[in-house]
């Protein structure tokens, strides 16, 4: 889908496994022949990688954000048959149940959804929208566990499914949570130190990816590779929770500088 060929576990054995980082990385490739490489980073300082090249033309934001507003309401609706009949694809039941072990440390955050909005979460990490597609199953979990870390709670109506969505599509969130924007301020003078400077768009959109975990349009392992290094050689431990994440990727595309 988008010239990105997606590999999903279905099932595992015990149902506790988890992915290494390679096999996540592995699990998602370009179709593309031939793919632009980064110059290797030669010192654990926080990279100064810029977006990689080989990101494809974006759609246009109309239609982009006409599709966000279409699939939201969809799946805000918390009917699988409806999600479904959109998709054009067949109830897995044993996916979802897979899915439902396998991520219920996220599913089971916010104390206040009930079953029937859980198993709607459920269904976009196991199912996706049209736009969210490219993403794998793992992908779509940390999306909503971005939007939990970001936001306190999971998404349940329309308005929150759109900025889900947005968050998986690399666009800034309609609804903005000053607390979450100030611990990423934070961290971003721990990795760069210096202070972000919000009128310039490389700092402010890495304040962003920080505090609400946007996805780039398209992944560059080895960017993503250097950042890692960059946060292990400035936090000293491997990035292990969604803000941890969130940073890495901020260092690996946002194009900010120490």
């Amino acid at each position: 889908f988008g010239n990105i060929q997606t590999r999903s576990v279905l099932t595992s054995t015990p149902s506790s496994c988890t992915l290494t980082t390679a096999q996540q990385a592995a699990a998602q490739r370009t179709c593309q022949t031939t793919v632009a490489t980064s110059t290797p980073v030669t010192t654990p300082a926080p990279s100064t990688t810029p977006a990689p090249s080989t990101t494809p033309a974006p759609a246009s934001a109309s239609n982009v954000l006409g599709n966000i507003a279409t699939e939201s309401g969809i799946v805000s609706a918390n009917n699988t048959e409806t999600l479904l009949t959109y998709l054009g694809k067949k109830a897995n039941a044993l996916s979802e149940r897979a899915s439902l072990i396998k991520y219920q440390t996220i599913l089971g955050q916010d104390k206040k959804i009930t079953t029937n909005e859980k198993e709607s979460i459920n269904d976009f990490i196991v199912y996706g929208t049209p736009t969210t597609q490219r993403l794998g199953v793992g992908e779509r979990a940390g999306v909503t566990n971005s939007y939990y870390q970001a936001y306190g709670k999971l998404p349940n109506v329309e308005g929150e499914w759109s900025d889900v969505l947005k968050i998986a599509s690399g666009r800034w969130p309609s609804e903005r949570n000053k607390a979450a924007e100030n611990q990423a301020k934070l961290e971003f003078k721990k990795v760069y130190a210096r202070s972000a400077v919000m009128t310039n768009k490389t700092d402010s959109n890495a304040i962003m990816v920080i505090a609400y975990g946007l996805l780039p349009a398209q992944r560059n392992l080895a960017s993503e590779a250097a950042a890692i290094k960059s946060f292990r050689w400035v936090y000293g431990h491997q990035p292990v929770n969604a803000l941890a994440w969130n940073i890495v990727r901020a260092v690996a595309y946002s194009g900010s500088k120490r």
